[in-house]
């Protein structure tokens, strides 16, 4: 589906430069791309995706710690569901940091792997400032010790 008229009038209306896709192209079709590369220039738009809402959410993690944000106040999130990452992404906004998509299960420990270990010394620092969002019981034993 295309960008509808009333979105493109409020697009174009804005002082964004950039536009960043979150997703892949079976959530954010092309024609979108297509349309908001219309409005802000091919090379303006840029999209983040992985194979599953894990990878996505490391790729996105990995682009914002490249321009300044941080792990130190990491949060994490179950990606089995989305009101809790929903509801934490504006307080790491705040916070100049990141929210990583986890969960007990191989795809879901993606993150883990590849965005919190590398970083254990930054959590380790910021303990008290890390943060789960949700119940223990979404995140398993394997990342809440």
């Amino acid at each position: 589906a295309d960008i509808s008229a009333a979105t493109k009038a409020v697009l174009t209306a804005t002082d964004f430069d950039n536009v960043v896709i979150v997703g892949g192209i079976g959530v954010v079709s092309q024609d979108v791309e297509g349309d908001l590369s219309d409005i802000f220039g091919a090379d303006n738009v840029e999209r983040f995706s992985g194979d599953d809402r894990y990878q996505t959410s490391a790729e996105i993690a990995a682009f914002a710690t490249s321009h300044g944000l941080t792990c130190g106040n990491i949060a994490v999130a179950t990606g089995v569901n989305f009101p809790d990452a929903l509801a934490g992404g504006p307080l790491c906004g705040k916070n100049a940091s990141v929210l990583l998509l986890v969960d007990d299960t191989v795809k879901g420990l993606f993150c883990a792997d590849t965005i919190i270990a590398p970083n254990k010394s930054n959590l380790v620092q910021a303990s008290r400032a890390s943060l789960f969002l949700g119940r223990q019981q979404c995140f398993g034993p394997h990342l809440t010790g």
